[in-house]
């Protein structure tokens, strides 16, 4: 259950400390958070089927906030990709 803490905990920061608010996330693009997801749980999944826990630096194409991209671990990687997708339906649900 720590697990979903952790997500929630992260999506709070987003919104206190980096301004990710749900207004804010309204004003993107349909789709732009789903695919900010993807690259972070393909990249936690990697270590899971027995490759590395190697942070990669730049960002993959997918990525639309090549500013924001920062893998870190497998299991940060996965609470990152939980919350942008979370952020996701809160943009689709608030539109």
């Amino acid at each position: 259950m720590s697990e979903w803490l952790d997500v929630v905990s992260e999506r709070q920061r987003r919104v206190e400390v980096e301004g990710w608010t749900p207004d804010r996330d309204t004003g993107l693009h349909a789709g732009n958070l789903a695919s900010a997801c993807s690259p972070y749980a393909l990249i936690a999944a990697a270590p899971l089927m027995g490759g590395k826990d190697t942070p990669i630096e730049a960002p993959p194409l997918l990525f639309r906030f090549e500013a924001e991209w920062n893998a870190i671990t497998a299991r940060r990687d996965m609470i990152k990709a939980l919350v942008l997708e979370c952020a996701e339906l809160e943009r689709m649900d608030g539109a």
